[in-house]
């Protein structure tokens, strides 16, 4: 059975907006004050942004599996704090014999 991509970039975001909520969930179950970023527009604005990259890298991996696409929208911030920290890889140097 073939799954549409708009229907993997929705499980994508799904995945990643799950994050946020299961963050928020716990706020509350601790009984904490709730953190002054969620009554900011900016944050909202970055984690909606976030949430639609999630969606759009579960698509461009041409999922078929919804579950998975859910994992990689979930995993999107990882993924993305690991390519921001990895260092460019350095060619090497070929030498021409003359």
């Amino acid at each position: 059975m073939q799954t549409f991509p708009f229907v993997i970039f929705f499980y994508g975001v799904l995945g990643s907006v799950a994050v946020e909520v299961l963050k928020i969930l716990r706020v509350y179950q601790t009984g904490r004050d709730f953190p002054t970023r969620y009554s900011k527009w900016g944050f909202w604005v970055a984690r909606s942004l976030l949430a639609l990259i999630g969606g759009a890298v579960a698509a461009a991996y041409t999922l078929e599996n919804p579950v998975v696409a859910i994992h990689v929208g979930a995993s999107i911030p990882s993924i993305i704090e690991t390519i921001a920290h990895t260092p460019p890889r350095e060619t090497p140097r070929t030498t021409t014999g003359t």
